[in-house]
């Protein structure tokens, strides 16, 4: 009986700890120097990029709802800094999104994909294929935050991960990458 709760215990666990993994992971990020209320009380956004192979015609109406939900989720991290967003602003917020849609394959083999098939006349045939089992789309999300005034970058930051199908899920891995972006940009 011991032994079966250790192990309920040890499974609701490893449930705990997998559930809690990051969604999204940040792959480089950089600050020349603190991002303050003080040297930059306003902020507003410049450029906004986007590219990929992930953007079919009928994801356009998801893409501008993603895009929106970003600058959303920059003005609300800023904003709780002390900034404020302006149309004349002391920083200037440049934005990249990538997506690309990947495709997740397998390889057959004997033990799993059954015998060799036959082809007639003793000949027996079997080989090695790529099976595809799914299919996603992987952003790439890229802030660059400038000061007005000099031109120079205070802030560069890139965050990469799989993006989920459902908007609420989606706005939600947002905030979390932006979140990381720019709490991790002091590495």
């Amino acid at each position: 009986m011991r032994g079966v709760t250790t192990y309920i215990i040890a499974l609701i666990s490893m449930l705990a700890v997998v559930s809690c993994s990051p969604r999204v992971r940040v792959v480089d990020a950089h600050k020349a120097q603190e991002l303050s209320a003080a040297q930059y009380p306003t902020f507003g956004f410049g450029e906004v990029n986007v590219e990929g192979d992930g953007l079919p015609l009928p994801g356009q109406v998801r893409l501008t709802n993603s895009v929106n939900m970003m600058k959303d989720a920059i003005a609300r991290n800023l904003q709780s800094k002390g900034m404020k967003q302006s149309a004349n602003p002391d920083l200037k917020i440049n934005i990249s999104l990538a997506v690309d849609e990947k495709i997740q394959t397998r390889q057959t083999n004997f033990m799993n994909d059954g015998a060799p098939r036959y082809m007639g006349q003793y000949r027996w045939r079997w080989q090695v294929e790529e099976k595809e089992v799914g299919r996603y789309d992987m952003g790439r999300l890229s802030l660059e935050m400038v000061d007005a005034d000099n031109n120079t970058v205070v802030l560069k930051s890139v965050a990469e991960g799989v993006l989920p199908k459902k908007m609420e899920k989606l706005e939600y891995t947002i905030d979390e990458a932006v979140q990381r972006m720019i709490a991790q940009s002091g590495k």
